[in-house]
């Protein structure tokens, strides 16, 4: 029977989206009336959750699409899911919520930490679609869709200097980039987790036949981000908006050529 561990995703999922709502509106002694990054945050997370539900009442498993009960019960998993995924990658990249957004009011982290709870919400719902024998096909689906984003910023992180300038130089072009490129990864990837269950090495191979762009997008991501000057260093942010619109246009246009899974 799946009712008790359905109980349990939904228990830990309204237990952390409190906990977000808290920490979202809770005042801290350095907030000066500045609240554009937890309202950004705020919006990201909102539709987070949004897309994550709407694609399991359209695309999941045929008795998941119509049934209350489990469409809560992975609305939450996904929750925790985005959560868990945030954390993990903010950690790797060393952009932190309750540093930088909430004690230094930092809105390019704040920018960075929204894409990431996209980006991880579109790995996730693409792991939702398809017939399934059960909610631990999900999760190794997401699995698969999550490290893809994973990889993406850590990358970025690693060999550019889009980490310090987000936390150091509140440099919001960066951030736009950096949140850009991570949803656009999120969407092929999900994409790539996509599709009816036949076995883990059939997801694995499906997985790998859709979601080979992501390997030249981030090498693209990391040339322009090593040769993109700093916010104080650009006349506008234009070039970092055309590069932001770019990537997740082409990532949906590429996931939309594609046949239905």
């Amino acid at each position: 029977m799946d009712d008790p561990i359905f109980i349990l995703f939904a228990v830990a999922g309204f237990v952390l989206l409190i906990l977000w709502l808290v920490m979202l509106t809770v005042p801290t002694h350095h907030l000066h009336h500045r609240l554009r990054g937890r309202v950004a945050l705020a919006a990201a997370l909102a539709a987070s959750i949004a897309g994550m539900v709407w694609v399991l009442r359209h695309w999941a498993s045929f008795d998941v699409v119509g049934d209350p009960y489990y469409i809560v019960g992975y609305a939450a998993l996904g929750i925790v899911w985005i959560t868990c995924s945030v954390l993990l990658q903010a950690a790797l990249v060393d952009v932190r919520f309750q540093q930088d957004v909430r004690d230094r009011n930092n809105f390019a982290a704040a920018i960075a930490l929204g894409g990431l709870l996209i980006a991880n919400a579109a790995a996730f719902a693409g792991a939702n679609v398809g017939d399934g024998p059960g909610w631990w096909v999900v999760l190794f689906s997401a699995i698969v869709s999550t490290a893809a984003v994973t990889a993406a910023v850590w990358l970025l992180a690693a060999f550019t200097d889009a980490e310090e300038r987000i936390t150091i130089d509140h440099d919001y072009g960066a951030a736009i980039r950096f949140a850009a490129i991570a949803i656009a990864v999120g969407v092929v990837a999900g994409r790539g987790a996509a599709g009816n269950w036949v076995s883990v090495d059939a997801t694995v191979h499906d997985f790998a036949a859709v979601a080979w762009p992501i390997v030249p997008a981030i090498a693209a991501a990391l040339v322009y981000e090593r040769a993109t000057p700093p916010i104080y260093a650009e006349a506008s942010p234009l070039r970092s908006y055309a590069f932001a619109a770019a990537a997740v246009v082409l990532a949906y246009v590429y996931v939309s050529g594609l046949r239905a899974p």
